[in-house]
């Protein structure tokens, strides 16, 4: 079996966020709550992909922010360096749409992680639409 970089080996039911609304002009927590995934040495990523179709307007912004903590308890969490997924439309006037299935962003869990993970899903446009499946991937070794 020949394994490319596009390829998603998703495990059924697991998400961070699924079907989640894009939050207008703040931020919210992901659906599906915590996850344990350390330990797993940089064997999986997080990914973020379109479940509706999106738009967001070309003044506005979509960032996907990763947390880890070694209690699964609010106050423990720290969120990890960078973005899992960060969109900025390109110039322009109006909105920028984005297809169902769009993959918008990867991230590469880093093997010091912490227990327990979740994410955080944050917009500064207040028009945004659409929403968004957040999940676990295996990284093909």
């Amino acid at each position: 079996m020949d394994m490319e970089y596009d390829t998603i080996q998703r495990a059924y039911g697991e998400y961070y966020a699924s079907a989640q609304a894009l939050p207008q002009n703040t931020m919210s927590g992901g659906d599906d709550g915590a996850q344990q995934n350390s330990g797993a040495m940089g064997g999986i990523e997080i990914i973020t992909q379109v479940q509706a179709a999106m738009t967001l307007t070309h003044t506005g912004t979509l960032h996907v922010l990763v947390m880890h903590a070694t209690y699964d308890s609010a106050a423990y969490y720290q969120t990890l360096p960078g973005y899992a997924c960060s969109v900025t439309p390109g110039p322009g006037d109006g909105t920028e749409a984005y297809a169902v299935g769009t993959v918008l962003g990867r991230f590469v869990l880093p093997s010091d992680t912490y227990r327990y993970t979740k994410v955080a899903i944050k917009t500064d446009d207040r028009f945004a639409t659409g929403s968004l499946d957040i999940f676990p991937s295996l990284l093909p070794r």
